[in-house]
């Protein structure tokens, strides 16, 4: 997928990776979202891995999630995720990203909205959930139990909420989700590169009937 929206990364790598913080951050100031990182044991700012994990629907345990931040956190929230919007269209006018294909992420943005609509949108009984925006741990680290600890501690909290937890999966993740008691809905709107496997992925809570 990166290679197919960026294709330009390795030469304009600082436009690459200012497009990568940006969506990290964008998810960072949401009080939706759960950001969980992994560090060395040894050294605790030396970081390895993280996960980013957003609480939809507007539920009893939405709204417990929302709750546990304060009114001036959100506010927090708010203003330095407004600035930071602002800030960050303001660049990307300015030094427009050079390391990706305009048209490409046209269609990967299009494709994206229809999976939304066929797996999310049209199924209303869905709409409370956890959804697992990224996982990203470092090829050093990889192998280790880093990305299902991760992806546990959200799992953890929607068995307690009795909600579902939706993902995307890459072929390479379908694995580790199986394990953890997902389930794949369906293909991707749009494959690239002819690649097989991975897919829209569900973890239904334990006891709760598939729908």
């Amino acid at each position: 997928m990166n290679q197919f929206i960026h294709p330009h990364a390795a030469k304009y790598r600082s436009d690459f990776v200012r497009n990568f913080h940006q969506g990290i951050r964008t998810r960072l100031f949401n009080p939706r979202t759960l950001s969980l990182v992994a560090c060395k044991k040894s050294d605790t700012a030396y970081p390895v891995g993280y996960a980013q994990s957003t609480r939809l629907g507007n539920d009893e345990g939405a709204r417990a999630y929302m709750s546990q931040h304060s009114l001036w956190t959100r506010i927090y929230f708010f203003v330095f995720g407004w600035f930071f919007w602002v800030y960050d269209k303001v660049v990307n006018y300015v030094w427009p990203d050079r390391s990706c294909d305009v048209e490409a992420t046209k269609q990967f943005l299009a494709s994206l909205n229809g999976d939304q609509k066929t797996y999310w949108k049209s199924h209303p009984e869905r709409s409370n959930r956890w959804y697992i925006a990224s996982v990203v741990i470092s090829p050093a680290y990889q192998g280790q139990g880093l990305g299902r600890m991760l992806v546990t501690e959200t799992v953890k909290r929607a068995q307690r909420e009795r909600v579902i937890v939706g993902l995307s999966a890459s072929p390479a993740g379908e694995f580790l989700y199986r394990k953890l008691g997902f389930e794949l809905l369906g293909e991707f709107t749009m494959r690239i590169g002819g690649e097989e496997g991975g897919g829209i992925m569900i973890r239904y809570p334990e006891g709760q009937e598939r729908r």
